[in-house]
């Protein structure tokens, strides 16, 4: 039987996991970079960058890029500094999907400017750094940003830099590297924590401000950018010591255009092999029902549950034998939440030789008094109670985790007679955070 039909109706989430835990990184990489609206690959030896596609000019500009292994695809910024916009590339073809408004949910914040943006590979979570408005320039927020709607949810505020900011972020190893955002050389280059948003000095790079930050995983040497002129770097992560290697600037196509954003990206397609899928829904008040499934023949070893709350640490809320799944190879666990809020889940494997397999992270939002949705099935409207929530934001998120539908909804009602059949989530806004979060309904 094909373990993948077990999904039924319950999907909020399909991002498979995979084994984090590998003998070596024998996969190659190369350099890819947005100078304007063109997605370049970049020479690491000398610079050069030649063309692989334009973006899609809807979006521009772009700023920040960041790859993210287990969906192979990369994330950016359109529009950074004007109601930024977290959109998808596909860093082969350059072609672009956007996701939603990168704002913080709860409580709702209006984040106005995004400066830097990074996938890290350890804990599966893309994060950001910006602020709210001009106001708060000096205040900038660590932000984890679902990659499903765009939304955020503030970690930390960033503190101990030149300015607090973050030019340049990435992530390697799990641990935080940083560039400062300075307004002239040198650049201080930082680790950081971002559970608690404290940056710990490095030393000062003089790559100068404006700049964009990568690293090669089979390799680990960073890599850094000038994005006005277009300067190459290497950067150490042991004192921040800079090495020139040369200027995207030889090629006539980009001449006058900024580099934006740099991303390292396998040179071939990864073939994702996945192992555990995990999704999940609220079924009632702080009650979570979560579905566990192997998409491979089952292995023996701990199954271990993992449940984190809004900002607090991952804890540990069940270990489970081989024997618990059934022989579909399914898992199914109630959990009964006792506080509202966001709530993440995640299943990690140990076999006896210490290999380790980690699920999907599921994130849900737990309310104390949620709102019903009907009918459901539904054919041309999805109704809501109670009916006097005005001025609400609507969004439609496909079995995929693409965003199909961003509306302002002004009655107790939203017109989906334009969907194609099948199943979707529901998630309901206002300007004091989030009303509903992911609900399932199946379009007939």
């Amino acid at each position: 039987m094909n373990r993948i039909l077990i999904f039924k109706v319950i999907i909020v989430l399909t991002f498979f996991g995979t084994t984090l835990q590998k003998k070596g990184n024998c996969q190659s990489y190369e350099l890819i970079g947005i100078i304007g609206k063109h997605l370049v690959k970049i020479d690491i030896i000398t610079g050069q960058a030649t063309d692989i596609g334009i973006l899609d000019s809807t979006y521009v500009p772009y700023r920040q890029m960041t790859y993210d292994p287990f969906q192979d695809k990369v994330y950016a910024i359109s529009n950074p500094g004007i109601n930024p916009l977290l959109v998808s590339i596909n860093p082969y073809t350059a072609a672009v999907q956007a996701i939603g408004p990168v704002d913080i949910i709860m409580p709702f914040q209006d984040i106005d400017r995004i400066e830097s943006l990074a996938f890290n590979e350890f804990d599966s979570t893309l994060y950001a750094v910006g602020h709210e408005a001009p106001s708060s320039f000096f205040s900038f927020r660590i932000m984890a940003v679902d990659t499903a709607t765009g939304g955020a949810t503030h970690i930390a505020n960033l503190s101990n830099t030149c300015q607090n900011d973050a030019d340049g972020m990435v992530f390697y190893n799990g641990v935080g590297y940083i560039l400062d955002g300075c307004p002239a050389p040198p650049v201080g280059f930082y680790s950081l924590n971002p559970n608690v948003g404290v940056a710990s000095y490095i030393g000062t790079s003089t790559v100068v401000t404006n700049n964009n930050i990568s690293v090669d995983p089979s390799s680990g040497i960073f890599y850094a950018t000038h994005s006005v002129n277009r300067l190459l770097y290497t950067i150490s992560p042991i004192n921040a010591s800079t090495v020139l290697i040369g200027t995207t600037h030889q090629s006539t196509d980009f001449d006058g255009e900024l580099i934006s954003a740099l991303a390292f990206i396998p040179i071939s397609p990864l073939a994702i092999e996945p192992s555990l899928s995990l999704i999940g829904e609220v079924q009632s008040n702080q009650v979570v029902k979560l579905f566990c499934s192997l998409l491979e023949p089952l292995q023996q070893g701990i199954y271990r549950i993992f449940r984190r709350i809004d900002k607090e640490d991952f804890e540990l809320i069940s270990t489970l034998e081989s024997s618990s799944f059934n022989i579909e190879g399914q898992l199914e666990y109630i959990d009964h939440v006792v506080k509202s809020g966001w709530i993440t889940y995640q299943v990690r494997f140990e076999d006896e030789n210490g290999n380790k397999i980690f699920s999907n992270q599921v994130e849900l939002y737990v309310e104390k008094s949620g709102i019903q949705i009907f009918p459901n099935p539904a054919l041309d409207y999805l109704r809501w109670s109670p009916k006097d929530i005005k001025g609400i934001q609507a969004h439609i998120i496909d079995i995929q985790g693409r965003l199909i539908e961003n509306r302002i909804v002004n009655n107790s009602q939203l017109d989906i007679s334009f969907l194609p059949s099948g199943i979707y989530s529901l998630v309901l806004r206002s300007n004091k955070g989030i009303l509903l979060a992911r609900r399932i309904f199946v379009k007939e």
